[in-house]
């Protein structure tokens, strides 16, 4: 099958292609000194790449001044439109598109490419969109990118010539419903995760100030002044100790990455930047170094050490931390990274959730040093910075509430995940007609259950 033919899909249905069914529009293009970085009275906002994500992102804008007559009509983003990056890059993102499901008051960009079915064409806007977003034509479009400047463009010639399945009106609705039906559960598993961190932000603030009691409450400042201590980290329970991370934990830096570490006869898995997030590993790509056994074993990592981000491009990423988990136990790491070994009251755990604090980030965001753009910590830095030392028994608790907060999250990111897989499967199975349906036999409470 060439490229630019048809999806496989049942013999009755009809086809068409981009050239003769859909209508194509370029976007705007202006002079810097149009362009500002909030609203102003006379201009208008606009959309550009960056805001074409798997949904449109509108938190990032540039709004327009001078702007002629009829761009302000040729140029906006109106509704049934597809807009697709035409320009990019990455190849890849050649091709990714958003559906505009109401008029705005917005223009895009010149990189940008919005495309909308002719009214004779019988195809429906939503179902033209879910064809677009297809796996085989998103790749299809990357691969055909044009361009010799590092920049690929969306070749119109092939996007032109790409034939589309056209199923009849109401089969055409009924795919589109079903597919909306799934984005909107999406979308609200998506809230719900962040509900749920922001619910577990506010909640780990108050922890790390406030503790909980013997009851498992968490302490009231107005309600028992007494029983809490101004410190040099805010306000805290009397009954906590004040200590340094220099004090509680032993800290070893890790093997700098260079040519004589290329693995050899000593392969040793090791952790990078990309590995530590906050309070979390991400274990998906583990590379190897070459470290002979005396000098391995001091940095060989063990279950709840803690792994502390040393340098960084971004200021709000400086010092995330995250706790070594069984799976990454008998690796090592790298320079950019310090460990912590616990060696006294403080439980890893609970150091892991300290480290990851607001007080922390606006620790380092006071202290760390920028070198060639990078933001880095020392250590003397680390071990001076002050941490609070509640009973052992209280940190357990508070590591409790927030590792079961920790599961909720991770249960809704696994339901939006499925739901994802879902999607793909269902766009597979519509788009191709492996599965018929059409508005007849559609459930409206799908919608409601999905």
């Amino acid at each position: 099958m060439k490229p630019t033919e048809a999806l496989p899909h049942p013999p009755e249905w009809q086809t068409t292609s981009v050239g003769k069914a859909i209508e194509l529009k370029r976007g705007i293009s202006w002079s810097k000194d149009q362009e500002y970085p909030e609203q102003r009275e006379g201009t208008v906002p606009v959309i550009r790449i960056g805001n074409v994500q798997d949904r449109l992102e509108l938190d990032d804008l540039v709004h327009l001044s001078g702007v002629k007559p009829d761009d302000l009509i040729n140029k906006r983003v109106a509704s049934d439109w597809s807009i697709i990056v035409g320009s990019n890059g990455n190849r890849a993102r050649v091709g990714n598109a958003v559906l505009i499901d109401k008029d705005i008051e917005f223009l895009f960009a010149s990189f940008l490419v919005a495309a909308k079915p002719k009214d004779e064409s019988e195809l429906s806007p939503k179902y033209f969109f879910r064809w677009l977003r297809t796996e085989p034509v998103q790749a299809y479009l990357s691969a055909s990118a044009e361009g010799t400047t590092g920049l690929n463009n969306l070749s119109h010639s092939f996007f032109k010539a790409m034939h589309i399945p056209l199923p009849p009106p109401d089969e055409q609705a009924a795919i589109a419903r079903i597919l909306d039906a799934v984005d909107a559960a999406i979308d609200r598993t998506r809230e719900a995760v962040e509900r749920a961190r922001g619910l577990r932000k506010s909640l780990l603030a108050d922890l790390l100030n406030r503790g909980i009691d013997k009851h498992g409450i968490i302490r009231s400042r107005l309600d028992t002044p007494d029983k809490f201590i101004r410190t040099s980290v805010g306000w805290v329970p009397s009954a906590w100790k004040i200590s340094t991370l220099g004090e509680q934990f032993a800290i070893q830096t890790g093997f700098t990455i260079n040519q004589d570490r290329h693995p050899r006869l000593n392969r040793r898995g090791y952790l990078r930047v990309a590995n530590v997030q906050r309070d979390e590993l991400n274990l998906e790509e583990i590379k190897e170094l070459e470290a002979k056994g005396p000098e391995f074993i001091p940095r060989k990592l063990e279950v709840d050490d803690l792994l502390v981000v040393e340098g960084h491009a971004d200021r709000l990423q400086i010092g995330r931390c995250a706790r070594v988990t069984p799976e990454a136990a008998g690796l090592t790491f790298q320079n950019h990274l310090f460990r912590l070994r616990a060696t006294n009251e403080t439980k890893p755990y609970f150091g892991c959730l300290w480290l990851n604090s607001e007080y922390a980030q606006k620790y380092w965001n006071a202290k760390c040093a920028t070198s060639s753009g990078l933001n880095t910590i020392n250590q003397r830095m680390l071990k001076r910075m002050i941490t609070p030392v509640p009973s052992p028994e209280e940190q357990e608790a508070i590591s409790a509430i927030i590792l079961t907060q920790r599961k909720h999250i991770d249960a809704l990111k696994d339901k939006a995940d499925q739901l994802l897989k879902l999607k793909q499967s269902l766009m597979h199975d519509l788009l191709t007609g492996k599965v018929r349906i059409n508005n007849a036999q559609f459930d409206p409470g799908l919608e409601e259950a999905a």
